[in-house]
């Protein structure tokens, strides 16, 4: 996150709030709408704090869960996504698929890891899907994460456990890069900083 301070302005470290866990019972096939009328139900009971204009939430979903946005699905079209409804915005990370389709295989802890650091990424830096920063790519402009796609670095929270984290794109190409080709273990400290 240290990158996204230094090139962006208004970007600040993010700091995890509270971790909530919904009685919901959700249908098997859920969709995009369906998920902002949940928050806007879980926020108007009390049971989400009302962080609308200054926060992001962050949605996880259990297995069995598919979820459509626009008609497409998850796991088919998308691993995760970042959307809003007015000041309200979201991170949507369906329960992995195919844990081992992101950089190497791997396991669900390293599947997380990686799409929603892409998804973080792209939602503090275009919390409107198209029209924050983008890179024009010719025929279609791309988010800042999905430039850089399929690069990885690692970064590991102790010695015998490495996580995937997508890069990002700036002036200066994809970053971070890790020194040396080794493990950053400080910018996954600082992402997950957050859920300590």
């Amino acid at each position: 996150m240290d990158t996204l301070t230094q090139n962006f302005t208004n970007v600040g470290i993010p700091t995890f709030l509270v971790e909530v866990t919904s009685d919901a019972q959700l249908p098997s096939s859920i969709t995009d709408s369906d998920i902002q009328n949940l928050l806007e139900s879980m926020i108007s009971q009390g049971k989400l704090k009302d962080v609308r204009g200054s926060g992001i939430y962050s949605l996880f979903f259990p297995s069995g869960v598919s979820i459509s946005l626009q008609g497409m699905g998850s796991c088919s079209y998308f691993l995760g996504y970042h959307n809003n409804k007015g000041n309200l915005y979201y991170i949507v990370i369906p329960y992995p698929c195919d844990v081992n389709v992101i950089c190497s295989p791997s396991d669900k802890t390293a599947f997380y890891s990686y799409v929603f650091s892409h998804e973080l990424v792209e939602c503090i830096t275009d919390p409107v899907p198209g029209t924050g920063w983008v890179v024009d790519e010719g025929l279609v402009e791309e988010e800042i994460a999905d430039v850089c796609e399929g690069n990885c670095f690692y970064s590991s929270l102790d010695v015998q456990k490495r996580y995937p984290l997508n890069p990002f794109y700036t002036e200066s190409g994809c970053l971070p890069k890790p020194r040396r080709n080794e493990p950053s273990e400080h910018h996954l400290n600082k992402l997950l900083s957050m859920c300590d």
